[in-house]
């Protein structure tokens, strides 16, 4: 019987960059770093020798965000202000793009010029995407012509897509945090509208719906929120003092 040998150090720094692109929890979780964190684990992993990284959200042009280097980042930076090259054509199509020898690549006249002075002669652009949703793209450059092998092919679309799940997992937390303090708010607010309604009430000897409208009609004339009249009735605010006689 043969045993199993241990993991690679290819599987292992796999193992940790998986981990890493599902950790979105963490308190000080920052994009940049997350996304530099994933074209430098990229290089790292695959035969690949840069990696860049655009978004578009919401349907917007493609922006920079990360490289590998300062260096690699100009080549996004020439993607986005030409508005061409394989990682905007995969932003914006969710279409992976291969040019495997660039020396012969017709298709865009300023970014391969570009790509080919700076030493790179392959590039290479999978989608983030998942589940019909595209919001950017990961884009390999090698400085050697070749298309990439089958295993790093499937790796990159595997990290790509463990990378826009993470994204998009933290952009639902946020929603869902932003949602859940603003349903909060309201509630706080309804309740002190509410009190302060039957405060006004019982100081004016009036019904509630007519103690509303004084305390709305006040808040629209004078231009205020009616929370915040609400919160002065309460808090017995000289400012609002009028409001509690009938006339």
């Amino acid at each position: 019987m043969h045993s199993r040998k241990g993991p690679t150090s290819r599987e292992r720094n796999l193992a940790l960059m998986f981990n890493k692109l599902a950790d979105i929890l963490v308190r000080e979780f920052n994009v940049e770093e997350y996304l530099h964190a994933l074209t430098t684990n990229c290089v790292r992993v695959l035969d690949v020798d840069a990696a860049v990284v655009l978004l578009s959200l919401d349907n917007t042009r493609p922006e920079l965000i990360c490289a590998t280097t300062e260096a690699d980042r100009r080549l996004g930076v020439l993607q986005v202000t030409a508005n061409q090259g394989p990682c905007v054509e995969t932003a914006q199509t969710g279409q992976t793009i291969t040019a495997s020898d660039l020396r012969s690549e017709q298709r865009w006249n300023k970014f391969t010029p570009a790509v080919l002075h700076a030493g790179f002669a392959a590039a290479h652009a999978v989608p983030l995407r998942l589940r019909g949703q595209t919001i950017g793209a990961l884009n390999f450059f090698r400085r050697r012509a070749g298309p990439l092998s089958g295993e790093d092919q499937a790796l990159g679309h595997a990290l790509a897509e463990a990378a826009t799940a993470g994204l998009l997992s933290k952009r639902a937390l946020e929603d869902a945090e932003t949602l859940a303090s603003q349903l909060t708010n309201a509630l706080t607010t309804r309740v002190v509208i509410e009190q302060a309604k039957g405060m006004l009430a019982a100081r004016r000897e009036s019904t509630l719906d007519d103690a509303f409208e004084v305390m709305r009609s006040f808040a629209r004339n004078d231009r205020r929120m009616l929370s915040e009249v609400a919160l002065e009735i309460v808090n017995g605010s000289p400012t609002v003092t009028a409001l509690n006689r009938s006339h």
